[in-house]
C-alpha cells in the first residue's frame, strides 16, 4: 500500500502531512482496512491471552460444536446425529426451563428430575450442568432404564446432583486438569488438549448454553459417578489394596454404601512380609481382614466424633475414632478424608488395621460374660494365639437363660474342670465359615463331643442354638455369635461316660426315665454303683418292683439347678417323688444329703446337673420290699 502513496513514507506519516492526491484515496482506504484488521487482531489475541480457553474451544470442539474425539472410544458417540448444536446458546429461562424447551429431554430428563425431587436444585443459582446430548436419551437402553426404576431414585438423585456444579464455571474458566465440585460431591476431571475438551474422558459437544441461573456443557455420553473401587484402581497409589482384594471388587460393586478406610501402599509396605505373605494365602481370612477396612454405611468426616464406634463388615467388629491434630480409626491417622464414590465414601490411612484377638473382639462387642468365664477358666491366653479355630460365642442373655446358680457353680469351682468342658464345648479346632455349613453337619468340638448343624430358612443352628451374626475374622479364629450356652453333654451322658453308674443308668431305663416334661432342667443325686452294692439283694428285688424302684429314684430328683453354690446348712429341697431331702455342711467334710456323702458337685449336663453320691437315698416311711 505504501507504493500507493508519494514517495516511501509510512501510511501514518503521509496522514499526518496531510499531503495525497485524490488518486491515493483508494490505496488509502486499503490500508485503512488492514489497519482496522491488525488493530482487531491485536485485541482478540490480547483477550484470548486473558481468557486462553475462548478461542482454544473453538479450535478444539469445532465451529459445529462437536468435539474431535475418536468417536469409537465412547459408545454414545457412534451413532451421533449429523446436527451438532442441541441447545439454543443463550435462554431467558431456568436451566429446567432450557431442558424443557427440548423435546427429548422435556420427555426424560425432566422427568427424572421431578422423580428425583431435585426441582429447585435446577432452578437455583448459580449452577453449570454438564448433561449428555438428547440423543443418549432417546436410546431406551438398559443403562437409562434402570433409572426409571422406584428402588433407584436414590441412584437418580445421585446421578443428577453428578452433573451439578454449584458454580458458574463457562468455557473460559475450565483449565486442562481442573477438577470441578459437584453438588454430590465427586469432582468432575477436565482435560483439554489437541484432540478436543473432555469432562470424565468424554468430549464436550457444545459448550455455554446460558440461561438465567447458570450455564450448560453438552456431553457426547452417558457418565455416571465412579465407584469405589474404580475409584481406587485409577489413584495409583492403592495397588496393594487393589490386589489384595479378591473380594473387594464384588464387594464394593454393590449399589449399597460403604464407607472404606483404604490403606496406601506405603502402607502395607510397614506389614512384616511374613505376616503379609500368610493372610494372602487364605482368601477367606483376606476377604475378613479387608471387610475390618470397611463400614456397611456411608460415614464422613462431619459425622465422626471423638470415642465414636462404629460396626465393621467383618463379624460386626468395632472401629474406634479419635480426633486430634487428624482423625484417627483405631490408632491410625486418616490423611485424606471423604472421597466421595456413588457407593459411599472413602477415607486414606497411613496403615493397616490389624485384626484383633478374639477374646479382644468378644469383650468390645458386649460379650462379657464368656469373657469372664474365659479368664475364670485360664483360656485366655490359648485362645489369643493365632490357630486355626472356631468359636461359637453366647451372647450374655444366653448365660443369663441357664438355670439360676449354673453360672456361678462353674465359675467358683475349684478345678474348673466343668467350666472348661463347657467353653471348650464351642470350640472347634479348625476355622469354619458359615458357608461351610450344612444342614445335618456334625462338627467335633475341642470337648470332644460334637456339634449338630441344622440349616433351614429360619437361619443355621448349633445344637439349636441360633448363630446371630457370623464370619468374624479375628487374628486368633473365626467367631460366631449364639444366643444359647452349648452345654456338652445330657445328664444320661453324664452318668454313661463317667463308669461309675451302670446300675443307677440300668435302673432308670427300666423306669423309663428320660429326664422331667419339657425337657426342664432338674438335679440328680447319683448313687454310685458302689452305693447301691450297699443294698446287696435288696437292689435286685426293687428292680423287680417298678413302683418302689419309681418311688426310691424320684426321690433322688429335685426340679431345677440346686448347684453347690445354693446349698446351706439344713437347706431342705422337695423331690419329685413329694418328699424333701436335707442337706447338711459339717464343718471340715464333704457336704451330705440326707444320710450319704455327696462325693463330686456340680457336673453340668444340657438338661441337669449331677451331684455324686456314696449312698442310696430312701424317702421317709419306705419300707424296702
Amino acid at each position: 500500500y505504501q507504493r500507493r502513496v508519494r514517495g516511501t513514507k509510512s501510511l501514518i506519516g503521509v496522514l499526518k502531512e496531510g499531503r495525497f492526491e485524490g488518486k491515493d484515496w483508494r490505496g488509502i482506504m486499503r490500508a485503512s482496512i488492514v489497519v482496522l484488521f491488525v488493530l482487531a487482531s491485536v485485541f482478540a489475541l490480547s483477550l484470548a491471552q486473558e481468557n486462553k480457553i475462548s478461542l482454544g474451544f473453538e479450535e478444539l470442539i469445532g465451529s459445529s460444536g462437536y468435539g474431535a474425539a475418536d468417536p469409537a472410544v465412547v459408545l454414545d458417540c457412534q451413532n451421533a446425529p449429523a446436527e451438532r448444536i442441541f441447545l439454543p446458546k443463550s435462554n431467558p429461562d431456568t436451566v429446567l426451563g432450557v431442558l424443557g424447551q427440548d423435546p427429548i429431554y422435556s420427555q426424560t430428563l425432566v422427568r427424572w428430575i421431578k422423580l428425583a425431587g431435585l426441582t429447585q436444585l435446577f432452578n437455583s443459582n448459580p449452577i453449570t450442568l454438564f448433561v449428555p446430548a438428547p440423543y443418549v436419551f432417546s436410546r431406551a437402553s438398559a443403562e437409562l432404564l434402570k433409572y426409571e426404576l422406584p428402588e433407584n431414585v436414590g441412584k437418580l438423585r445421585k446421578l443428577l446432583q453428578f452433573w451439578i456444579s454449584p458454580s458458574y464455571s463457562p468455557a473460559n474458566k475450565l483449565d486442562d486438569g481442573m477438577r470441578l465440585g459437584t453438588v454430590f460431591g465427586q469432582p468432575i476431571s477436565i482435560v483439554l488438549n489437541g484432540t478436543g475438551a473432555y469432562a470424565n474422558g468424554l468430549p464436550l459437544t457444545q459448550v455455554d448454553v446460558t440461561a438465567t441461573n447458570g450455564i450448560i456443557h453438552v456431553v457426547g455420553a452417558f457418565f455416571e459417578p465412579k465407584g469405589i473401587f474404580q475409584l481406587l484402581v485409577e489413584n495409583g497409589n492403592f495397588k496393594s489394596l487393589v490386589s489384595a482384594g479378591v473380594g473387594v471388587n464384588k464387594i464394593l460393586s454393590l449399589d449399597e454404601e460403604y464407607t472404606l478406610f483404604a490403606p496406601t501402599d506405603a502402607a502395607f509396605s510397614k506389614v512384616p512380609q511374613q505376616d503379609l505373605k500368610t493372610l494372602l494365602s487364605d482368601a477367606r481370612k483376606l476377604l475378613g481382614f479387608l471387610n475390618y477396612h470397611l463400614l456397611n454405611t456411608k460415614v464422613t468426616s462431619k459425622q465422626v466424633t471423638h470415642g465414636l464406634t462404629a460396626p465393621t463388615a467383618n463379624g460386626g467388629q468395632l472401629l474406634t475414632f479419635a480426633l486430634k491434630d487428624y482423625i484417627y480409626v483405631n490408632g491410625q491417622r486418616v490423611s485424606q478424608t471423604d472421597v466421595i464414590a456413588s457407593n459411599g465414601v472413602i477415607h486414606v490411612i497411613e496403615g493397616v488395621l490389624a485384626l484383633k484377638d478374639l477374646v479382644a473382639v468378644a469383650k468390645e462387642l458386649g460379650y462379657n460374660t464368656f469373657v469372664s468365664a474365659v479368664t475364670a477358666a485360664n483360656l485366655t491366653a490359648a485362645l489369643k494365639t493365632a490357630e486355626p479355630r472356631t468359636v461359637f460365642i453366647p451372647s450374655d442373655q444366653a448365660f443369663a437363660d441357664l438355670p439360676a446358680g449354673v453360672l456361678t457353680a462353674l465359675s467358683q469351682s475349684a478345678s474348673k474342670t466343668e467350666l472348661i468342658k463347657v467353653l471348650t464345648n464351642h470350640v472347634l479346632n479348625q476355622d469354619v465359615y458359615s458357608d461351610q455349613l450344612y444342614n445335618g453337619q456334625s462338627l467335633l468340638a475341642a470337648a470332644g463331643g460334637y456339634l449338630s448343624v441344622n440349616k433351614n430358612v429360619s437361619g443355621v443352628t448349633v445344637n439349636g442354638a441360633l448363630i446371630t451374626k457370623a464370619d468374624g475374622v479375628t487374628s486368633s479364629g473365626v467367631v460366631h455369635f449364639i444366643d444359647k450356652v452349648l452345654i456338652p453333654r445330657t445328664v444320661s451322658q453324664i452318668l454313661t461316660e463317667s463308669g461309675q453308674f451302670s446300675t443307677l443308668v440300668n435302673l432308670l431305663g427300666l423306669i423309663n426315665f428320660q429326664g422331667l416334661p419339657n425337657n426342664a432342667f432338674f438335679t440328680l443325686f447319683a448313687p454310685t454303683d458302689a452305693a447301691f452294692a450297699k443294698l446287696g439283694a435288696v437292689a435286685t428285688r426293687l428292680a423287680n418292683n417298678r413302683a418302689a424302684l419309681t418311688t426310691v429314684l424320684t426321690y433322688h430328683v429335685v426340679a431345677g439347678a440346686a448347684c453347690s453354690s445354693q446349698l446351706t446348712n439344713g437347706l431342705q429341697l422337695t423331690t419329685v417323688q413329694g418328699s424333701n431331702v436335707t442337706i447338711t455342711l459339717p464343718r471340715g467334710a464333704s457336704p451330705m444329703v440326707n444320710q450319704a456323702n455327696i462325693l463330686f458337685l456340680d457336673h453340668l449336663g444340657s438338661n441337669g446337673i449331677v451331684h455324686f453320691v456314696d449312698d442310696v437315698l430312701l424317702p421317709p416311711n419306705f419300707s424296702l420290699p
